[in-house]
């Protein structure tokens, strides 16, 4: 296999992940807040409050996150595309 196919195949593979990512982001910030909150408190054993605009700020990562997956999907696709021409 040569290094294009793995470098096409890594970067397809980030855009996965980061679309689930934002996926979750956009679907659950509520369990994303609340597991950030138990984790300061157990790690960092400071004291964090979310308050409604931080699940939208939580959501605007995971529009973030999905932008940058469509983009690196994209270049993934033109990769392949220029590499076999």
């Amino acid at each position: 296999m040569n290094r294009g196919t793995d470098t096409t195949r890594a970067l397809r593979g980030v855009s996965v992940g980061l679309t689930a990512l934002g996926t979750v982001h956009l679907l659950a910030p509520r369990v994303l807040l609340d597991t950030a909150r138990r984790l300061y408190g157990r790690v960092l054993r400071v004291r964090f409050e979310s308050t409604e605009q931080s699940a939208w700020r939580v959501r605007a990562i995971g529009v973030c996150l999905l932008a940058v997956a469509a983009a690196l999907a994209r270049f993934s696709r033109d990769r392949d595309r220029t590499r076999d021409h």
